[in-house]
């Protein structure tokens, strides 16, 4: 996951959009500046989202916000998330890694991402909770910061 700033035709969710319900419409989505976290099921089952760009103004993504993103491929992270909270990112089968400081995974955060190959997590990492990444059947490479002090049984259940 990267800081960088998307380029080209992007669509900018604003409070607006979250008020109004609005889904975007394009591949490349930047949440605004003016938003602090990410709602329960705000993004749920959008299949035209394919990156997303997510401020360090974000301190919160809620259960389910992403869940059935399946062409969602890549998340840029520009600043520490303290939290990915329950199946905020469960069934997005395009997902291919998570690199971020990410202080705490919730139950099922990135459950059946079967593209997801590389998860590094900063200095930050506290806890990774049960099935957080379970059925990531195409995980190679996990990498857990040394303030990593809880680890939950199942956290990793089904990865070969």
């Amino acid at each position: 996951m990267e800081a960088d700033q998307p380029t080209g035709d992007v669509f900018i969710y604003t409070p607006e959009h979250r008020h109004e319900k609005t889904q975007p419409d394009k591949a490349k989505v930047l949440i605004s500046k003016k938003l602090a976290s990410i709602n329960t099921n705000e993004f749920a089952g959008n299949t035209v989202m394919e990156e997303i760009w997510i401020g360090d103004q974000i301190q919160h993504i809620a259960n389910g916000a992403f869940e059935g993103c399946k062409n969602l491929k890549k998340i840029h992270l520009a600043g520490p998330l303290p939290v990915i909270n329950d199946g905020a990112f469960t069934g997005c089968s395009a997902l291919e890694e998570l690199h971020g400081d990410v202080y705490t995974v919730g139950v099922d955060g990135f459950k059946d991402c079967t593209s997801l190959k590389s998860v590094i997590l900063g200095e930050h990492a506290y806890w990774i909770r049960v099935g957080a990444f379970e059925n990531c059947k195409n995980l190679k490479r996990i990498i857990l910061a040394d303030t990593m002090s809880k680890l939950e049984d199942g956290a990793f259940e089904g990865c070969t």
